[in-house]
């Protein structure tokens, strides 16, 4: 297993998800040791990286984190946008119950709800109730 990676999905991870987070976080994220295409966030991986309000409202949405990734994905394979590597398409927030992920933004940032009056610009917004993705130049 990858010390650097969070840890995985399951049960048997919950009581040591945060203090792995907090881990990891302490050392500056350090890169993972081994290659892997499927990471996306460590929302994907089961600990929740964001404000209150952020975690309050991604609980009430009923898929996962990975399904509206995998969406934006095929997005830009079908509109031919390249993604150079799986890590580079990252989810930033929420915005009007839509997940807003951008290609190459700042790894480890807390995640947080947009102000519905944010004007947003070179973004894929990917739709939590239709998973309906478009993009915002």
């Amino acid at each position: 297993m990858d010390k650097n990676r969070p840890l995985p999905q399951g049960d048997t991870f919950d009581p040591y998800r945060e203090k792995d987070f907090l881990r990891r976080k302490a050392e500056g994220f350090p890169k993972p040791i081994y290659p892997n295409t499927i990471l996306v966030t460590d929302a994907y991986m089961g600990y929740i990286y964001g404000t209150d309000e952020f975690k309050q409202r991604l609980s009430k949405i009923k898929h996962r984190i990975v399904y509206y990734y995998d969406r934006v994905s095929w997005y830009c394979k079908k509109h031919e946008i390249e993604i150079p590597n799986d890590n580079d398409l990252v989810l930033i927030g929420i915005w009007k119950k839509q997940f807003v992920f951008k290609l190459f933004a700042p790894e480890n940032v807390e995640y947080i709800v947009l102000p519905d009056d944010t004007v947003l610009t070179d973004c894929f917004l990917c739709d939590s109730n239709t998973a309906e993705v478009k993009y915002i130049k």
